[in-house]
């Protein structure tokens, strides 16, 4: 569990102290292989799949970008998108990284109302797990519990570090225990530790007899609990998880991801299994990259989340029916890495705007009879991982399943088997699998070659729209106002200059906008700006990519001041035109209601505009109300 914590609000000269401490280069350089010298250093990228290293790192500048999807930013930015947390979290990561001493946990008058709740709702889970640790480890109650982790196997080693514990079965331990420590029962059932009563009298424990594991986000803070009943009740269920609440959603969190993340990203691979136990047990053996399913089929975000740390995933799932079923589920999320484009199929079509990065996925079924705990305390160690290194690619676990599911000896059955597996096979990246696999469902099925073509024919209809490039969509086009904002990322002595002829509200490109207005104020307050200041500065991701993209991409150092000139004056005159143009409109429409004083109003309007126009046509340091010195024009 984790210790102390950083308040929400953070000191600016802590966050600067951590980023000076935290070189960009050496911490990216524990997440990915940088090759490079000197100032830049490039990368595979680890947030979309590429086979050329698009992904730039540059020590000068403490900053990082992706050529290849757009992302960028700095340190902080990068461990919040790779390790999948907050910037609280972040910081807190890399200030104990670098030794930094944080404030303790005091939330400022700054945070957000959001926030604090959400230090409210951390809190109670925490002091929930602390108490029924306590319970399991010293409480008579808990010898019940302390058997049954006896029974199952389970040491005391592992007690200790998966935080276990045991829920008594009265009806108001927690409930009087949370009160006391400044809890109140209504507080409680905000996320689902205790239950307000029927008849409204008062509140009582969610959790009765059962052996408690605390569920963890990617720091290890307590987000919620689960419970497993000793007793088998038929009134009751046999697992029960906290209800979801702002910090806990189970779709997009892994039991014991917090604990198995180093190990994880050390090996490549993920082992997947479903339940608290059957991961208790495999790391007891000594295998630590495994994560569990919070009782929930998997969802794209886990697969999104174990992107971020594997290439391989390895599904270990109980040899019958239901462990089948369970692997089966997950198919569209594990495919969606290898397929090119999307087929309109059922099959398929829930994979459009699919995740980027691969995540080839392998299925293992244990014999019969068998889960993971169960095969591991019973063959070892070693033994599952014999099976682990045998385990089918997903795709062929999908031809001997839906094989089992469908009458391959009638021609309705080939036919569903067909349409269910050819959208997949054909849609695999690597051409030499596409081809094996074809093959393969030629054999099984008996159908030539030609048909299945005729019934791809079917299937896709038309080609599909290419995607937007990253340019078009997500960056806006090379223009005046881009150029002009790469210019002054570029050459920060020259803000004041832009700012004196040119409003940020002038700029018509949203994130453009923000970026100068940000680069203003920043000029205005601290005189020198850094880089990594100004990205922290910007609330949207957007922005930020665009300010590491345009800092990244090469720009010559000739003819700066002209070259700010031109923007200056293209602008201008883009502004000035369309007043004109408005003017144009607005001048008929006077003179047909009578209105002389308006219409005269409007044509002098209109001259000015055009003299301004004129003179703007004029190179900057010839115009009458400036003069340029030392590089700068200043009004006079």
């Amino acid at each position: 569990m984790q210790g102390d914590l950083v308040a929400d609000h953070i000191p600016q000269d802590i966050i600067e102290e951590i980023r000076r401490r935290n070189d960009i280069v050496e911490v990216i350089g524990e997440y990915l292989p940088l090759k490079g010298s000197g100032g830049n250093y490039k990368a595979l990228c680890p947030f979309h799949s590429e086979k050329t290293p698009s992904f730039t790192v540059t020590r000068p500048k403490q900053i990082f970008h992706c050529f290849g999807c757009g992302v960028g930013g700095t340190l902080f930015h990068f461990i919040m998108k790779y390790e999948h947390m907050s910037f609280p979290e972040a910081v807190t990561y890399l200030a104990k990284r670098a030794g930094v001493t944080l404030p303790k946990n005091r939330l400022s008058a700054t945070s957000s109302p959001l926030e604090a709740h959400k230090e409210q709702l951390y809190g109670m889970n925490e002091l929930a797990a602390k108490y029924f640790h306590q319970l399991l480890l010293n409480s008579p109650q808990g010898e019940k519990a302390r058997r049954y982790l006896q029974t199952r196997g389970i040491d005391q080693h592992s007690i200790e570090r998966f935080h276990l514990g045991y829920a008594p079965g009265g009806w108001d331990g927690l409930v009087r225990h949370g009160a006391e420590r400044g809890f109140p029962p209504k507080m409680l059932a905000e996320v689902g530790l205790v239950k307000a009563r029927d008849d409204g009298r008062g509140f009582y424990d969610r959790f009765r007899d059962r052996l408690m594991f605390p569920i963890g986000n990617v720091m290890g803070r307590v987000v919620a609990l689960g419970g497993r009943l000793l007793e088998n009740l038929p009134e009751a269920p046999k697992y029960l998880n906290s209800p979801e609440t702002a910090i806990y959603k189970k779709g997009t969190l892994l039991y014991g991801l917090h604990l198995a993340k180093q190990a994880i990203r050390a090996e490549g691979r993920v082992l997947i299994v479903e339940g608290y136990l059957d991961l208790i047990s495999l790391f007891q053996s000594g295998i630590e990259h495994v994560v569990a399913t919070l009782g929930t089929a998997l969802t794209r975000s886990h697969v999104q989340l174990l992107k971020a740390y594997a290439k391989e995933a390895v599904l270990v799932f109980d040899g019958d029916t239901a462990g089948r079923s369970a692997a089966l589920r997950g198919k569209d999320y594990f495919l969606e890495g290898h397929v090119r484009y999307f087929l309109p199929s059922a099959h398929v079509s829930s994979l459009k705007g699919a995740l980027e990065g691969d995540l080839h996925a392998k299925v293992v079924l244990l014999p019969p009879g068998h889960d993971p705990d169960t095969f591991v305390q019973a063959e070892g160690r070693d033994a599952l991982l014999a099976k682990v290194r045998e385990a089918q690619p997903f795709i062929e676990f999908l031809l001997d399943a839906e094989a089992d599911g469908h009458d391959l000896a009638s021609v309705q059955g080939k036919l569903a088997y067909v349409r269910k597996l050819l959208p997949l096979i054909v849609n695999l990246g690597n051409q030499v699998e596409r081809t094996e696999y074809l093959s393969e469902l030629v054999k099984r099925t008996g159908v030539a070659p030609a048909a299945l073509a005729a019934e791809l024919h079917k299937l896709k209809p038309g080609a599909p729209a290419a995607e937007p490039t990253v340019e078009t969509h997500y960056f806006p086009r090379l223009g005046p106002e881009r150029l002009l904002v790469q210019l002054l990322l570029l050459h920060r002595d020259l803000i004041p200059y832009a700012q004196a002829q040119l409003p940020s509200d002038r700029v018509q490109e949203p994130n453009l906008r923000a970026i100068l207005q940000a680069l203003y104020t920043l000029a205005q307050d601290t005189g020198a700006i850094e880089v990594a200041a100004l990205l922290e500065r910007l609330p949207d991701d957007q922005q930020r990519d665009l300010v590491a993209r345009l800092v990244l991409e090469p720009l010559g150092d000739e003819g700066v001041q002209q070259q700010i000139d031109d923007c200056l004056a293209v602008i201008h005159r883009r502004d000035i035109e369309a007043q004109l143009k408005s003017l144009k409109e607005e001048m008929p429409a006077a003179e047909r209601q009578g209105d002389m004083v308006q219409l005269a109003h409007l044509q002098r309007r209109f001259a000015e505009l055009r003299r301004t126009l004129i003179t703007r046509a004029q190179p900057i340091a010839q115009r009458p109300e400036t003069s340029v010195a030392s590089g700068r024009a200043l009004q006079i």
